[in-house]
């Protein structure tokens, strides 16, 4: 037990699938290409991602790379049959694609497919696109390739076909209902998601085509109009990156299905239009491109690597009366990236001192078996209060220590949750009482529902606690239910929520405190 002077404790979990306001993510250089490109074709095949033709300086090209992601390496790939720009790029049943773009250096549309068996190491062309097209996006769905949009002969087109590998053969379905050029696509859940462009102006535009029902639906719109950008999936959110007009755009951008809203994210270290994007794991992997609008090409990359793993401590405090450490610790056996985020009781970004050095967000990476501790210095007055949210790419295990002269606490980590129970008692004459505190795991507001019963079930009393994105509160069965005679009272506490929230029940005698786990209900 420790005394308990003014804070009040809880933790949280990640969760699984993803949200896009509870990840983070961190950019990292990957080894240059050979040489510079933009407007480049991108896939991956395995751990092997291919980078098609493209423009360079003095012209195009129809050179091939291979980025080996095991050994951050490239090596030469086998050329395309002639130099090509502006591809999309596929890679289904073994074998990469290039489909359509532009030949040569005169922007001239192609309807060309060419196969690409990388056991054999030739090109073959295989039957040809309905609509030469340029500047276009491919998806991948049930093993069929779902090329959509670009630039023809007569314009910009929403043109959507559809490629059998095993019948080498096309087929029209319903055409985009947005005409672009320059935008980028990808693949949730069986379904086609296009992003971004351009028809004369910069487009923000999201449509979602759904091949069972061969139909479209428009979503939010993207933050950032823009094109010439590229997108990639991981954990069922659509991340967007870059871009261009005016200028280079250095925005990281996700688009979340479930809340059908967009959340913003760190943005490029490199910004870069002309650019691809392939995913391996949870690395998005973006070689090449422009760092200027217009013709600008780069030999550089980087991959952004997704932290899909949250650990939320709560609460987290420093004053001279207590001190928290946040431990962190790797007991796998590969190094995992982590990105701490201190948050203030509204979910404000909370600035302090972590080992002296002052901030509100620190990163770094843990090796396997590995682990570090950091530390409030003690000093903050007024007393700072929050949550510290722990982001990494592997699960970690953290919790939070309070220590003060009075003792120690800790706090463990809990998975968030829609739904929990507790065991509840006061005997306010013994001044003993119990509490609860909460915290929103997501970048949206959520409303916690509590239900109070006796032993016998009997619900006694309904209460409903607001959280900001990621805030949190704590409050004692006496202040939720101020209306109930909880002199002498012991009974069960449920929880609902319309986001995933967690937990932590509070037990609290005098000035002593002790925090208890809730039980998750399906």
């Amino acid at each position: 037990m420790i005394r308990c002077s003014t804070f009040l404790l809880l933790t949280l979990l990640a969760t699984n699938p993803l949200q896009a306001g509870s990840v983070r993510g961190v950019w990292e250089q990957i080894a240059p290409l050979p040489s510079a490109r933009q407007e480049v074709g991108v896939t991956i095949l395995d751990q092997d991602v291919y980078v098609l033709g493209g423009l360079v300086p003095g012209g195009a090209t129809a050179s091939v790379q291979i980025y080996d992601v095991a050994t951050d390496s490239w090596s030469a790939g086998p050329d395309l049959p002639s130099s090509r720009h502006h591809v999309a790029a596929a890679a289904v049943g073994g074998r990469v694609y290039s489909i359509g773009g532009f030949l040569g250096f005169s922007f001239s549309p192609t309807n060309s497919l060419l196969e690409l068996d990388p056991a054999g190491g030739v090109w073959l062309e295989r039957s040809p696109m309905p609509l030469a097209s340029g500047a276009l996006a491919a998806g991948v769905i049930d093993g069929l390739i779902y090329a959509v949009g670009g630039t023809t002969f007569g314009g910009d087109t929403g043109a959507l076909n559809v490629y059998d590998p095993e019948q080498n053969s096309w087929q029209s379905r319903t055409p985009m209902p947005t005409p672009r050029d320059h935008h980028a696509a990808g693949v949730i859940n069986g379904e086609l998601y296009v992003v971004g462009g351009r028809l004369g102006g910069n487009l923000a535009t999201l449509e979602i085509y759904d091949p069972a029902q061969d139909s479209w639906r428009q979503a939010a719109p993207m933050p950032t109009a823009r094109s010439g950008l590229a997108a990639a999936v991981v954990g069922g959110l659509l991340f967007v990156f870059g871009g261009e007009i005016p200028g280079v755009f250095d925005e990281t951008e996700v688009y979340d299905p479930e809340t059908d809203s967009w959340f913003s994210l760190e943005p490029m270290a490199l910004p870069r239009h002309g650019i691809g994007a392939a995913v391996f794991e949870e690395r998005i992997l973006i070689p090449g491109g422009a760092t200027r609008q217009g013709l600008g090409a780069t030999a550089l990359g980087d991959q952004f690597v997704v932290l899909s793993q949250l650990d939320a401590m709560a609460q987290f405090a420093d004053s001279p009366q207590i001190v928290s450490q946040v431990l962190i610790r790797n007991f796998g056996d590969r190094a995992a990236r982590y990105f701490l985020e201190l948050r203030s009781d509204p979910g404000d970004l909370l600035v302090t001192r972590l080992d002296g050095a002052e901030g509100s967000q620190f990163g770094g990476v843990l090796e396997a078996g590995a682990g570090v501790t950091l530390s409030t210095p003690g000093q903050a007055l007024p007393p700072l209060v929050g949550a510290a949210l722990l982001f990494s790419d592997r699960p970690l295990q953290s919790h939070v220590l309070f220590s003060s002269d009075f003792g120690f606490a800790g706090v463990a980590s809990l998975r968030p949750l829609n739904r929990f129970a507790v065991p509840v008692q006061t005997d306010l004459p013994a001044a003993l009482n119990s509490g609860i505190a909460l915290a929103n795991a997501s970048a949206w507001e959520s409303t916690v529902r509590l239900v109070l019963t006796d032993l016998a079930g009997v619900e006694l009393g309904v209460e409903e606690v607001v959280l900001p994105p990621f805030g949190h509160q704590a409050r004692f069965l006496t202040q939720l239910f101020a209306g109930i005679d909880l002199t002498q009272f012991e009974g069960s506490l449920f929880g609902s929520a319309d986001h995933l929230f967690a937990a932590l029940a509070l037990l609290t005698r005098d000035d002593q405190l002790a925090t208890l786990p809730v039980r998750r209900l399906e």
